[in-house]
């Protein structure tokens, strides 16, 4: 039997969603795409080290030798440029490293009225007044984020522990992921123009 291509899957479930959920509202948040690549990459790398299978969650059952074993097989430093640009131009990451081609996917199917598109950046930097925007959009009160304190919402989850695995990526290898990321993001940046939007993801332009 033949395999569904992943962009035909993609788009049959947004069908799927549209006559179950027809007036459904729906967040896009969209991340620097460098950054959000390194992230799924070594999180690629560091569940493949330890043998697990897709959508299978970690266990933190390891004792310190295997600790110590896994820190080192899942350190980046010990793969070269060339590991992370073969994984990054793979089919998985290619597709979610396209998001201009996905949210036009939904725009198919839904207005623009029922689909906020936000900025990863704000959940960090801005993030009581990006709660805000989002509990506006689905029609509830923002009494929520003013009653949380600034401990609560900044806190952060499921962040990498080990400092060994929250390592910046190399700069060599940052200006060869953003010259081949650089159309996705420009191509984003156009369509987000076209829906009235002011922000922008950096597209990684070259400045003189």
């Amino acid at each position: 039997m033949r395999s569904v291509p992943n962009n035909v899957f993609f788009f049959i479930k947004i069908c799927e969603i549209k006559y179950l959920f027809p007036d459904v509202k729906i967040i896009f948040l969209a991340r620097d795409l460098v950054d959000r690549a390194w992230s799924a990459i070594l999180m690629e790398l560091r569940n493949a080290v330890r043998g697990m299978d897709v959508g299978e969650f970690a266990q933190d059952d390891m004792d310190q030798r295997a600790k110590e074993k896994y820190l080192k097989e899942a350190d980046p430093n010990q793969y070269d440029d060339a590991y992370f640009m073969d994984r990054l131009m793979h089919e998985t990451h290619h597709q979610r490293s396209d998001y201009a081609s996905a949210l036009r996917q939904w725009l198919k199917q839904f207005r623009k009225d029922q689909i906020l598109v936000l900025n990863y950046h704000d959940v960090s930097k801005h993030p009581r007044g990006l709660l805000k925007e989002v509990l506006s959009f689905i029609g509830t009160s923002d009494d929520i984020a003013e009653s949380l304190g600034d401990d609560e919402i900044n806190k952060r989850f499921n962040a990498a522990s080990d400092p060994k695995l929250r390592q910046p990526i190399r700069p060599g290898l940052r200006q060869k992921m953003e010259t081949y990321l650089r159309p996705y993001a420009q191509d984003f940046n156009a369509l987000l123009g076209e829906l009235g939007y002011s922000w922008r993801l950096n597209d990684y332009s070259v400045t003189e």
